[in-house]
């Protein structure tokens, strides 16, 4: 004779709930995330990239800064970022001379932000985030996005 094997199931309902159920899934290592890249950081980010010229007076930079309630300004030259206005620095320079907001804004400049890529992970925002650098720059195919603190805080939530 022939065999015939016949599987009887139950209906499942004390299983649906945590198959769909991603902290249940998570717990027992049934479900891995990815960590979010720097691409995916940016996206939803409305804002455009304040910055300002190395060659535009200071105060210039000084009113985007105001204008957009930002305490850093990326400074660019011939596209690339070359260095960067802090709310800090500003206040020492004008501290140490008034008329400073007339130079070029090369002259009140720190150091560039970190620019990464798109594909970097949120370990390496973050790394660099640590070291001391208020932002990071992230290449884009139309230019570059910014990269806070605040920005990956509210993200993360």
């Amino acid at each position: 004779g022939d065999v015939v094997v016949v599987i009887f199931h139950d209906h499942g309902t004390r299983y649906l709930g945590k198959m769909f159920n991603d902290d249940w899934m998570r717990e027992r290592g049934f479900l891995v995330e990815e960590k979010p890249t720097a691409g995916d950081l940016l996206k939803g980010k409305s804002l455009s990239l304040v910055s300002v010229e190395a060659e535009e007076p200071v105060y210039l930079a000084i009113e985007r800064m105001r204008q957009h309630n930002i305490d850093q300004l990326p400074v660019f030259e011939d596209g690339k970022p070359v260095g960067t206005i802090t709310d800090a620095r500003l206040f020492d320079a004008i501290l140490e001379d008034a008329e400073v907001r007339h130079q070029k804004a090369r002259v009140v400049m720190g150091p560039a932000l970190p620019v990464l890529k798109p594909e970097d992970k949120l370990e390496v925002v973050a790394a660099r985030l640590g070291n001391g650098s208020p932002a990071v720059l992230v290449e884009q195919k139309n230019g570059f996005g910014i990269l806070t603190k605040q920005d990956i805080i509210g993200k993360l939530k």
